[in-house]
């Protein structure tokens, strides 16, 4: 490939000429890709779209939270006492610690089946950290925080919507 910079031929797929090291990614089509890498690497978790937050109080029932949850159109209730979160309620949590174990969703507290003093990220970290973080500890929701407040919810959901938009389209066939 020739170096547009300086005419130097080089390798094709390096991503500087050897000659006067200017980059070469526009040459072969890389730079949009390059770019879309860095994307992902860089990106704070604040450009995402991410699902609101659905909060209950550890006092309701799992019936309860669970009609919260559809009526957010969340995977998962987020647990405050005292404007604090304390605890998140999934649907995981809800099949594997309520419905898999036969009990009653009507008579199961939140307290009972949420996941305690949940791990959280800031809205200042990368989206590669947090996708990360999700696949790490086996999440599928993880509060963000703002300046200490839950401003929502990223799951992986939001990640692989992010992900679909700035990937190119693979062609099917």
């Amino acid at each position: 490939m020739k170096c547009p910079a300086c005419g130097a031929e080089n390798i094709q797929g390096e991503d500087t000429c050897q000659s006067c090291f200017e980059s070469l990614m526009s040459i072969d089509g890389l730079a949009a890709l390059d770019f879309r890498k860095k994307s992902v690497l860089e990106d704070p978790i604040k450009n995402l779209t991410m699902t609101p937050a659905v909060f209950v109080n550890q006092g309701m029932t799992v019936f309860d939270s669970v009609v919260k949850m559809n009526e957010g159109k969340a995977g998962c209730a987020l647990v405050r006492e005292g404007g604090q979160l304390i605890g998140i309620i999934t649907e995981r949590d809800i099949l594997n610690r309520v419905m898999a174990k036969k009990k009653n969703p009507r008579q199961v507290k939140v307290a009972d089946v949420m996941t305690k003093n949940p791990e959280t990220l800031s809205e200042a970290d990368s989206i590669a950290y947090a996708l990360n973080v999700l696949s790490i500890r086996g999440y599928r929701h993880v509060p963000i925080l703002t300046n200490g407040s839950v401003s929502g919810v990223l799951s992986v959901r939001d990640i692989v919507a992010y992900l679909a938009k700035i990937l190119p389209s693979a062609e099917i066939g």
